[in-house]
């Protein structure tokens, strides 16, 4: 049986790898997966001794490829090029929705590279808090309305390590804004993977220039709020 397509939008390369891994895991027998990454240029790795875009962007991609090989297999890889905040300038990363010229024009970009995607199962961030993170769900919601009428399936997800350093309320009001702004129905879905724990500590590896000690702590708090399980909101 030919398999279907997963379409990921992941803000930067780790968002989604340390968020839904357990889905993923469910879902891969069942799909081919691209994943669409749009802050690919940084220079934000405290992890690693290195300096410089090229190299600590080159060397975060490498960390998110092999993430994503053993999480789904052989994965298709869209690097967007837009340049992460601290790039641009941005000193107060924690987004209001009042965008950039520069993050005006991303938005622009990328609602032409979705526009397109026809038939996938399409997993979008909540974008919460974070600039970045804002820009990939706000070009999503300005195409929405074709995105559901030509086949896609749409479930947004909670990505990491952020909704683990905000509050159950703030995420339930993003969830709002997004009902709101849509007019969709969003419902949630949780993953039954078992060994759900030891997964995110897998997942945590891979992301060796990325991770802190409180990015750990945020992870696995919110899994436990959780219980245990990855929560996404599917459109219906």
């Amino acid at each position: 049986m030919k398999k279907k397509e997963c379409v990921i939008l992941s803000p930067h390369f780790d968002d989604a790898g340390l968020g839904i891994p357990a889905f993923l895991k469910e879902k891969k027998a069942h799909f081919r997966t691209t994943i669409i990454t749009l802050n690919s240029i940084s220079v934000w790795a405290p992890g690693l001794a290195i300096k410089g875009r090229v190299q600590i962007s080159a060397a975060r991609a490498q960390e998110d490829k092999k993430a994503f090989k053993y999480l789904c297999g052989t994965t298709k890889n869209i690097k967007m090029d837009f340049l992460d905040a601290p790039l641009r300038g941005v000193k107060n990363v924690t987004g209001d929705n009042k965008f950039l010229k520069l993050e005006k024009l991303y938005i622009k970009k990328l609602r032409g590279q979705l526009k397109n995607i026809k038939n996938s199962l399409f997993l979008v961030p909540i974008g919460i808090k974070h600039i970045d993170h804002l820009i990939a769900t706000e070009a999503f919601l300005n195409e929405i309305e074709v995105l559901n009428k030509v086949g896609n399936e749409i479930v947004f997800y909670e990505e990491m390590p952020i909704c683990g350093m905000v509050t159950l309320t703030e995420i339930k009001n993003r969830i709002k804004h997004i009902e709101k702004v849509s007019g969709k129905k969003l419902q949630p879905i949780f993953s039954t993977y078992k060994g759900i724990k030891k997964l995110k500590e897998k997942m945590l590896s891979f992301y060796p220039s990325q991770i802190r000690g409180d990015d750990f702590k945020a992870v696995f708090k919110h899994l436990s709020r959780m219980k245990n399980r990855e929560r996404l909101w599917k459109v219906v």
